[in-house]
């Protein structure tokens, strides 16, 4: 067995090539059924959605279990985990399910003794058996939930693997936190997006610049604040780099945010950000690594137009905090961080179906200006 089952409650099915979906079926109705004659409390079964979750490596799989069984209890689903297994043997697959159950927080008495269920399906498969994998995963969904896909691993937005989890799911979950190669994984999404009919795409790094683009977005509606960004000579972005990465997603995306929204245009040839009020230049700072900070988060932008008016935001050394500063250095306003972990960023956008043409107008600014810098 490739996996430590128990370590994580879940039950080995079948090892061997080729998947046998009907003995996952069985098996997780076996599991059911031990649950509900082994427990004085009522079990409420429950499956809001889909989720496919695709990791590479047993390793990988074990970071994002914890994530995963605090998800479910937010959001009851049947979890399909992918486990790619890149330098396993050839025709390596395994299959593993589990019956995940919390307590249900009611008002009443009544509500509080029963428990939210949702399953867990694990499917292993070494490289040659990744279409085999996709099939099953496909025959095990519920067609009549939604279904979502959560990419936990470095992304591969080409080939039949991703071209047939597309046709599957309502909307595809990346992490750029996880690519190497943050530059080619941003040109290949901004080519993805247009021939994306009915899927929707977006990445958690986006999701993490959340805070950012809220505060940048209340100091537009202040004459002083709109002056210095509308009006933009230099805008600096700095952030706490992630090792061997060439561009740290969530600085290019938040600048790639700002193009798009103030409709400036990215003139490739000359090397040009243009803005009505001239030429806008972008410039990207790395701060050393510090302990309440994590890599590949922002610390701060600031802007400086040539009427002299300035504006930044900061984050505080905690790292809890933004503070908004103007050009007399006076903080204006602070806000507090929202929870940035994988569990809650995850939450968030398990909530959303619809695709999000803000974050497709940013990728597509920021891949164009990726060669700038």
């Amino acid at each position: 067995m490739v996996l430590k089952a128990e370590q994580h409650g879940l039950r080995p099915v079948k090892s061997g090539f080729g998947f046998d979906v009907a003995a996952a079926e069985r098996a997780l109705r076996d599991q059911w059924a031990a649950h509900a004659s082994s427990s004085e409390e009522a079990l409420l079964r429950e499956r809001a959605l889909n989720l496919l979750v695709i990791v590479e490596g047993a390793d990988s799989l074990e970071r994002a279990q914890a994530a995963l069984e605090e998800l479910m209890v937010s959001h009851p689903c049947r979890a399909l985990c992918l486990v790619l297994l890149p330098d396993a043997p050839a025709r390596t697959t395994e299959t593993y399910v589990a019956a995940r159950c919390a307590l249900a927080q009611g008002k009443s008495e009544a509500a509080t003794r029963r428990h939210l269920c949702g399953e867990q399906i694990v499917l292993v498969a070494s490289a040659d058996a990744q279409l085999e994998l996709i099939s099953a995963a496909a025959a095990l969904v519920s067609s009549d939930l939604p279904t979502f896909a959560w990419w936990r691993a470095e992304p591969c937005l080409d080939g039949e693997f991703f071209a047939r989890l597309s046709e599957m799911c309502d909307r595809i979950i990346l992490d750029l936190a996880m690519a190497r190669d943050a530059k080619r994984h941003l040109r290949a999404i901004a080519r993805l997006v247009p021939t994306l009919e009915e899927t929707a795409i977006t990445d958690l790094e986006w999701t993490r610049t959340l805070d950012w683009r809220a505060s940048l977005a209340e100091c537009y509606d202040v004459a002083h604040g709109r002056e210095a960004i509308q009006c933009a000579q230099h805008i600096k972005i700095t952030c706490v780099p992630r090792h061997n990465m060439n561009l740290v997603p969530q600085a290019a995306l938040l600048a790639g945010w700002l193009i798009s929204r103030l409709e400036w245009r990215v003139d490739e040839q000359q090397r040009q950000i243009l803005a009505p009020s001239g030429a806008v230049r972008f410039s990207f700072d790395r701060q050393q690594e510090t302990a309440r900070v994590e890599p590949g988060s922002l610390t701060s932008i600031e802007f400086e137009a040539e009427s002299g008016a300035k504006l930044s935001l900061r984050l505080t050394p905690d790292g809890e905090h933004i503070e908004t500063v103007a050009s007399e250095s006076v903080i204006g306003r602070t806000i507090r961080c929202t929870d940035r972990s994988e569990t809650c960023l995850l939450q968030r956008e398990l909530t959303e179906l619809a695709r999000d043409a803000i974050y497709e107008r940013a990728v597509v600014a920021t891949s164009a200006i990726c060669d700038l810098y």
